[in-house]
């Protein structure tokens, strides 16, 4: 990935206007996002980050599919008066027109997207489904108060998101908001899709036990062996691998207990970046009771595939993950064990 003439003059804009723009979005967050609207697919990825004076830098980055040639760029931005978005500074490489036309597409993006969160942001739950325009197409967002950065991670032409031509690719935090922070973002491998285990996973039938972690009960069975994680109880089962499943609950700090849905939410958003090799596709956010939930699958370096659900609670976080074709042939049996 090429190094960026533009980091340091991209952070040297000067502060004109008075509104910050993006202040839905944790400064130093950012995503890619894969766009298959044209006959070639691109990858566009967008880190915003605060500045002290006021403004906020937006750092992008349009990846072409089939050669993998980068286009970075950059871009301040302001809100007016109107809070329509202003920008500033466009510093940039040297690139084509070809090039060049990707990356102003990147950053038309940037505004409709922001658009659309101003114009739907506050009818936005744990998971709404709305009807807009993307480059003058009529097209539909998923959204959850819970997704980072834009708040959506799939559009589709249909209603029914049969066929989806732009979705969310990667998460992630940059570590500093300084130019090493910003240049790994452009330095973060894309994630490539994985391959998804199809061997067979029966579970056998054992006698049932109940176990509680820290206040939450659950009903298991002796299939289920305990450990310690990290110094945290955990329940492990074993039946192909030592761990072909696990379910901890830990405790959180008397000063991040999250008292109402609103904050279950943020703590959710902050925590979805800061998961590795997380697949946003896979997202999904709903609720049972006092507590909010999403599930997801992470892919590992070694190609397998993990699902996960965590479960937010006012005092503790609910922690559940095993090999993907262990859950999803037994999906009936998983739920039970967690009350869902």
């Amino acid at each position: 990935m090429k190094k960026l003439f533009f980091l340091l003059t991209a952070f040297l804009c000067f502060s004109s206007l008075n509104a910050a723009p993006f202040d839905y979005v944790e400064s130093g967050t950012y995503g890619y996002f894969l766009d298959t609207r044209a006959s070639e697919a691109f990858i566009r990825g967008y880190l915003i980050c605060e500045l002290d004076d006021g403004n906020t830098a937006v750092f992008m980055n349009t990846i072409f599919v089939d050669s993998g040639i980068s286009v970075p760029s950059g871009v301040c931005v302001s809100e007016d008066e109107n809070h329509e978005l202003v920008y500033t500074d466009y510093p940039g490489v040297k690139m084509s027109k070809v090039q060049e036309r990707e990356a102003r597409q990147t950053l038309k993006d940037l505004t409709y997207f922001d658009s659309m969160y101003k114009q739907f942001g506050n009818k936005i739950g744990l998971e709404t489904f709305v009807k807009g325009k993307l480059s003058e197409c009529t097209v539909y967002y998923q959204y959850s108060n819970v997704f980072p950065l834009f708040k959506f991670i799939r559009i589709s032409d249909d209603a029914d998101f049969k066929e989806v031509n732009y979705m969310a690719y990667r998460f992630g935090k940059i570590k500093t908001l300084d130019s090493k922070g910003v240049q790994s973002f452009y330095d973060d491998d894309v994630i490539p899709s994985p391959k998804h285990e199809n061997k067979e996973f029966k579970i056998p039938k054992k006698n049932s036990k109940k176990i509680e972690l820290n206040g939450i009960k659950f009903k298991i069975d002796e299939n289920w062996v305990q450990q310690e994680l990290d110094g945290v109880e955990s329940w492990w089962l074993q039946e192909d691998t030592i761990r072909d499943a696990q379910i901890m609950v830990e405790k959180l700090p008397d000063g991040m207990r999250p008292k109402t849905q609103a904050e279950k939410c943020r703590l959710l958003t902050f925590m979805i970046p800061r998961q590795e090799f997380l697949l946003p596709a896979t997202l999904h956010v709903f609720s049972k009771g006092d507590t909010i939930y999403i599930s997801y699958e992470i892919w590992q370096t070694n190609e397998a595939v993990t699902f996960c659900i965590v479960g937010i609670k006012e005092d503790v976080i609910i922690n559940f993950s095993a090999f993907d074709y262990v859950y999803y042939q037994n999906q009936d049996y998983f739920k039970k064990i967690l009350g869902l």
